[in-house]
């Protein structure tokens, strides 16, 4: 019988364990309570006419809060609506003119504009041939396995590479005619000309003295025009020997381009300058028919 007896102690703990429950069950609702009193006042402090000396009394604008939003709402819709539609182009035509025609008094005066004029420009299809910027390497390379070229001048232009070749490598004084020495200098360059396909233009330049007035002139030339274009033929002439096939154009233009030497120099070393034979090797294969001057 002893074995079947609750101890005391413990029937005590259960009794105090249901008392505290009870309490926090009774805690928990007396909070709650506080709780929803205390949002009902809280809503009501909102809602109440400003100065009302009633608590309960609620403001006649409260419908306003259910009108903004059903405003958003439509908006939204409406929007949503035309962003999915497409515009009628006639429609939209009279709303711009409309627009115009109203600010109009606003705009700066209309220009009219009359016709235009057909300008019917020819294009030129130049056919590039030997990249001048390899052929200058190829001929500077000769000019420094020569000593006799060591005056011979590379001027890289933007459509030729000219080389320049002065008096005294070519002729003897007031001669027309290569010298030995110059045929030599011209064979060891026109070597690298042979077998280009890019146009050649050979201009003679003199210097301004008067020609009558050279000690060394030659029988057969009256002028320094003369003297520069059969300079010039004489230079293309050793070129056709050497074997380039292609037409070459010459010119003599005396001292016409005397003055563009630079000023920086001495009178003796413009004329010294002035007195030579210019290559002109364009970077086409003048399949165009034009010259450096921009005739055909």
């Amino acid at each position: 019988m002893s074995d079947q007896k609750t101890p005391k102690s413990e029937t005590l703990s259960e009794e105090e364990k249901s008392a505290a429950e009870e309490l926090f069950a009774q805690a928990k609702k007396k909070a709650e309570d506080e709780a929803k009193e205390l949002a009902r006042k809280a809503s009501y402090m909102f809602l109440t006419k400003p100065g009302s000396k009633r608590g309960g009394e609620i403001s006649s604008s409260l419908w306003l809060i259910t009108f903004t939003d059903i405003m958003a709402l439509m908006l939204t819709f409406f929007v949503l609506l035309f962003s999915m539609s497409e515009p009628s182009e006639e429609a939209w035509d009279e709303i711009t003119t409309g627009l115009n025609s109203h600010f109009a008094q606003y705009q700066s005066p209309q220009w009219y504009e009359g016709g235009q004029d057909e300008i019917d420009i020819e294009k030129l299809d130049l056919s590039e041939a030997l990249n001048l910027g390899y052929l200058r390497s190829v001929i500077t390379q000769v000019i420094k396995d020569d000593e006799r070229l060591n005056n011979v001048v590379l001027i890289p232009q933007e459509e030729a590479l000219i080389i320049s070749l002065p008096e005294e490598l070519l002729f003897p004084g007031a001669a027309a005619e290569v010298s030995a020495k110059g045929k030599q200098a011209l064979f060891a360059i026109g070597g690298s000309l042979a077998n280009i396909r890019n146009r050649i233009e050979i201009i003679g330049h003199t210097d301004p003295q008067p020609f009558a007035e050279r000690p060394d002139k030659q029988a057969g030339v009256e002028s320094n025009w003369e003297l520069s274009l059969r300079r010039a033929m004489a230079v293309g002439d050793i070129l056709a020997q050497v074997g380039y096939k292609r037409p070459v154009i010459v010119r003599g233009v005396s001292s016409a381009r005397y003055d563009e030497l630079d000023q920086g120099f001495s009178q003796q070393q413009r004329l010294d300058l002035s007195r030579r034979v210019d290559v002109w090797v364009m970077k086409d294969d003048g399949s165009a028919k034009t010259d450096i001057l921009g005739l055909k």
